[in-house]
């Protein structure tokens, strides 16, 4: 026996006579699942070498495979080489055998710069614990967000353009220029929607069909190996367009994730899942003391109340003393003073050139409301040659006639545990 197998089996057979201790005698809704490093088999005589007959006999009694059905022979889920074999499985107690839904079950094809096993999926039908939306602790689906890589869609990017014109062309004399931009970007943010719900379906599709086709050839493959010269190109030309869409997938997780310094490289797919769970289980909070009555709170609707009234007070200005603010004004040295022509400079109207520039030194991947709309986006609304002069009237009237746009005066707030206070 080799070294690995006998360890293997050492392992095993130390886990299966402290089985009880370890695992329940009859286990219920229990899942057992991972790389088992040996190919679990039906016929218990080609099993006798992998692994102990007390362990193969507990997994027989107790557990059902969910992924393959017992009347089918299971897919291979690593790959060394040229050579293939099934050693990762999801088991499930046999309580939760009937809740399987083998036909959404897959093994899936994941490029080999992650993983040499394939990542397998086994779907069950459970009853759902019954949830309060008024609970403190319930969550909600949070702020949509457009993608920022949306901007770099040729496709999408006309489409826009076309859909601004009408909208402008749509406008009533009447309307100021923060009606018309909170119309503009209501109207972008509608198609972002609207155009990403649609790629998303066609990128799932696509994806779909190419991990059936990629599912086809490695059967043809595993009935009749002598196909491999002639299949061997197409299972090829399969792999890397799911290697590009499972890319286009961590894009997303690292954008989520919101850590930046993960642009620079990070390949870890299921570290950024973590990095998004672990992100939205901070914002999970205990129930708060209300500020006015000093009570903990016990719904959703009080706690976002504490909130409100906490950060009103936070952020309300306090009266100031004209005085003071004249004595120390009169108090700066001349060397301070701005100089008429640097003055004159900076209460000069905003140009289309100004905000450009403004723009191309915005975060990449961050939305500055919470319309939803990043930078690159808005960006495209600004260079419309429809809209270029709304949007430069609105930055002018917001900075000398304080006439701001609704949208930028509502903001959202993310609540923040700190350990230990």
């Amino acid at each position: 026996m080799l070294p690995t197998l006998l360890i293997r089996y050492l392992f095993l057979n130390d886990i299966a006579q402290q089985y009880p201790a370890i695992f329940p005698t009859c286990p219920s809704r229990t899942i057992l699942a991972g790389d088992f490093n040996y190919s679990y088999s039906r016929q218990f005589s080609s099993r006798i070498r992998q692994a102990p007959s007390t362990w193969l006999h507990y997994i027989d009694s107790s557990y059902t495979d969910s992924v393959t059905p017992t009347d089918q022979l299971a897919s291979a889920t690593f790959y060394c080489g040229v050579s293939r074999s099934c050693i990762d499985y999801v088991f499930v107690s046999n309580d939760l055998a009937s809740s399987t839904h083998y036909d959404d079950c897959t093994t899936t094809y994941i490029q080999p710069q992650w993983s040499d096993h394939l990542l397998l999926k086994a779907q069950f039908q459970l009853f759902p614990p019954i949830s309060d939306s008024n609970s403190v602790f319930s969550v909600c689906k949070g702020l949509w967000r457009a993608h920022p890589r949306l901007a770099s869609n040729p496709h999408f990017v006309k489409q826009l353009n076309r859909i601004l014109s009408k909208c402008v062309h749509q406008f009533n004399t009447p309307m100021s220029a923060a009606e018309k931009w909170e119309s503009l970007k209501a109207s972008t943010a509608t198609f972002c929607k609207s155009y990403s719900r649609r790629k998303a379906y066609t990128l799932s599709c696509a994806e779909d069909l190419l991990h059936k086709k990629r599912a086809g050839i490695t059967k043809k493959l595993s009935l009749d190996p002598s196909l491999l010269p002639v299949l061997s190109p197409q299972l090829t030309v399969a792999e890397q367009q799911l290697t590009s869409l499972q890319q286009y997938h961590v894009d997303d997780l690292a954008l989520r994730s919101g850590i930046r310094w993960r642009e620079m490289g990070e390949l870890s797919a299921g570290y950024l899942k973590r990095t998004i769970s672990a992100r939205q289980s901070r914002q999970t909070i205990p129930p708060l003391l209300h500020p006015n009555s000093l009570s903990l709170c016990s719904s959703k609707d009080e706690m976002l109340d504490a909130a409100a009234t906490f950060y009103s007070d936070l952020y309300s200005p306090d009266p100031i003393d004209p005085a003071a603010i004249d004595s120390l004004l009169a108090d700066l040295p001349d060397s301070l003073h701005l100089s008429p022509s640097a003055s004159s400079f900076m209460i000069s109207p905003l140009t289309l050139d100004t905000l450009l520039d403004a723009f191309s030194r915005t975060p990449k991947k961050s939305s500055p409301g919470i319309d939803g709309l990043p930078y690159a986006i808005v960006r495209l609304i600004v260079i419309h040659p429809s809209c270029s002069q709304i949007a430069v009237e609105v930055f002018n009237n917001a900075l000398c006639f304080a006439d701001i746009p609704p949208s930028w005066l509502h903001s959202c707030v993310t609540l923040v545990v700190f350990r230990g206070k």
